[in-house]
């Protein structure tokens, strides 16, 4: 369970890094809070791998608030942030992150809350419902088959 968590939680920092392109067209009015995220290569497979670290570091700890302090200290951004993100309007008709990505986000967040409260049954449940919810190309299953494959390039 632990696992899958925390790789959740990365792909949803993992498809942030797309921020970039509202921010390339002056879309963001706070790009400043989102320099982490930057530093993230546009390709899929190379921001995946470049996330490993934090992932590792998440997989590692022992607190049950570990797995979301990894990724905020990473990239200081919490994961409610990043649900705040995705709500805004500049994702209008993206192709690439955005609004598709609240729903996910926000019960990966519930599913955090759950695991840090110490309730695995009602984490588990919610983990295996983020996995059948759908984004802009499919459902986030999928997508994580496809960022572990690319993981192992």
């Amino acid at each position: 369970m632990t696992s899958t968590l925390v790789d959740l939680v990365c792909m949803v920092y993992h498809e942030a890094r797309n921020v970039r392109y509202p921010i390339k067209v002056g879309r963001i009015a706070d790009p400043e809070r989102f320099a982490a995220l930057l530093l993230l290569s546009r390709a899929r497979a190379v921001a995946w791998r470049q996330m490993r670290k934090v992932r590792d570091a998440a997989t590692a700890t022992t607190s049950r608030t570990g797995i979301a302090e990894a990724f905020e200290l990473a990239y200081h951004l919490s994961v409610a942030d990043l649900a705040e993100l995705y709500t805004r309007p500049i994702w209008k008709n993206s192709v690439t992150g955005g609004n598709a990505w609240v729903a996910i986000t926000r019960k990966i967040a519930e599913a955090l809350k759950q695991h840090e409260a110490g309730n695995d049954a009602a984490c588990v449940v919610t983990i295996r419902g983020t996995l059948t919810m759908r984004h802009n190309t499919g459902d986030v299953a999928s997508k994580l088959t496809i960022l572990h494959l690319a993981d192992a390039r």
